[in-house]
């Protein structure tokens, strides 16, 4: 009698929190015309849960609805599908890291950073007029620098010569593009996240504005720490614009404390023939690192 009362009570509760998350979801919907609207699209992963634990503790039709809700929303989670990488052939590798301005560790940071031994680094957040980052510029010593102590600090850097490096501005936000001898365009980004009204129209701004000039590369990666998931309006008319293919999967967490996905791994080329990334282990940043293999 006691377990039937709790399963009905959890039952009900869990019935309203599917509700609000199936609110949640068509708010986020609207994200493209109302910049509040669109933070409900980046919690796709929590009202997954919740569907799956009303289904659990559901009956009758209601269960129906909440398991039809669930099996949606976790086919979208899982993709891309990631392919088997064991034994691919690598030619080139970068590491994209979003590294948080106001890193603890920096020594502990850069030591991890070296150990993976990627040709190319892209980092977010960077200050690089601190001696203890800056050790990374004598292993690569190559690439261009957003040089500033501020979370729009910005660098690639590569072991090897690069064709072209520059650092860009939209509304004061930077972006790099740099150029590899095999003519890969790498794109690095980070626009602003979306605390307020003013902040999202630059982040959409931001994200569209790069989008058209990534359309017109011919072969390009993409990396960055976008303040978006994959869920959002705003990310997904980025996709649809630079035509770009994701390869970063859509539950994989890489900021904290939400357990997120707004780092992402793209590429829209003619010539690349894989793209393979490597989720690396949490380290002392916000974020999360990840090591990027093509070929």
């Amino acid at each position: 009698m006691l377990i039937q009362l709790f399963f009905r009570f959890v039952g009900r509760r869990l019935h309203s929190l599917a509700i609000v998350s199936v609110c949640g979801i068509v708010l986020g919907v609207l994200g493209s015309w109302f910049w509040f609207a669109e933070l409900f699209s980046h919690f796709l992963p929590y009202y997954t849960l919740i569907f799956i634990l009303a289904t659990l503790f559901g009956s009758g039709v209601a269960r129906s609805v909440w398991a039809t809700c669930a099996v949606l929303c976790s086919a979208w989670l899982i993709n891309p599908h990631w392919q088997d990488e064991s034994d691919l052939p690598r030619k080139w590798s970068l590491l994209w890291y979003n590294v948080n301005v106001n890193n603890p560790q920096p020594e502990k940071e850069v030591a991890f950073i070296l150990r993976q031994q990627p040709e190319m680094l892209a980092l977010a957040e960077i200050n690089l007029d601190d001696k203890r980052w800056a050790v990374l510029q004598e292993h690569y010593p190559h690439g261009c620098v957003q040089r500033e102590h501020s979370p729009f600090a910005l660098a690639v850097l590569s072991k090897t010569p690069l064709r072209h490096c520059a650092v860009h501005y939209i509304r004061d936000i930077p972006y790099i593009r740099a150029v590899t001898q095999d003519a890969t365009a790498i794109y690095a980004l980070h626009p602003p996240p979306p605390l307020n009204g003013h902040l999202a129209d630059i982040r959409q701004e931001y994200l569209y504005t790069v989008a058209q000039h990534i359309a017109t590369d011919p072969n390009v990666l993409i990396v960055g720490d976008l303040n978006s998931t994959p869920f959002s309006p705003v990310f997904r008319q980025f996709l649809q614009i630079t035509e770009a293919e994701l390869h970063t999967r859509n539950y994989l967490p890489t900021w904290q404390p939400f357990a997120l996905n707004i780092d992402h791994v793209l590429s829209h080329s003619s010539t690349l023939d894989e793209v393979h990334i490597q989720p690396l282990p949490w380290q002392y940043s916000d974020h999360r690192p990840i090591l990027v293999h093509w070929h």
